[in-house]
């Protein structure tokens, strides 16, 4: 304690003030890092119409609830909707990624996209007239066997 107050006073006298010690800038991790990329992944699969690939990050009972109310599973998904989606271009931002454990995790960012859809409808725009959305998504994933899939996906329109 002497040694404390000896130095508080060394350092008052020439003018130097104690800073209170700073938290590490908290690091991403990769399992954070994999989740961001992933989802920018599965919107450019969309985009280059690469349904396989964008189907592979999709789990076997991903479930999709859509802005108006209505829930899809992941083949009904792909039949009805994303092959329908013609995206021209799209834009990701504002990821925030809560690991819940070392095997399960929600993704929320933000997404602006242009496009159109031909097939049965998932936004509130016109049928194959170009439109743009702009989104708050929040994806859900688990670790499966070693792999992240997306289990849960919604979109909230921004207005």
């Amino acid at each position: 304690m002497k040694i404390l107050l000896s130095l508080s006073l060394l350092f008052s006298t020439l003018g130097v003030t104690a800073v209170p010690a700073q938290s590490p800038l908290r690091r991403t991790s990769r399992a954070e890092k994999t989740l961001i990329r992933y989802e920018h992944q599965s919107w450019e699969a969309v985009k280059q119409k690469d349904y396989k690939k964008f189907s592979s990050f999709l789990a076997p009972d991903f479930y999709d609830v859509f802005s108006n109310g209505q829930t899809v599973g992941k083949q009904e998904l792909l039949d009805k909707y994303v092959r329908g989606v013609n995206l021209v271009d799209y834009s990701l931002s504002s990821f925030h990624v809560r690991l819940l454990n070392r095997d399960a995790a929600i993704v929320v960012y933000e997404a602006v996209a242009h496009g159109s859809e031909s097939q049965t409808m998932a936004h509130d725009i016109k049928q194959g007239e170009v439109s743009t959305i702009h989104v708050t998504v929040t994806s859900a994933w688990a670790r499966r066997k070693g792999k992240w899939l997306n289990v849960f996906y919604r979109e909230n329109d921004i207005k």
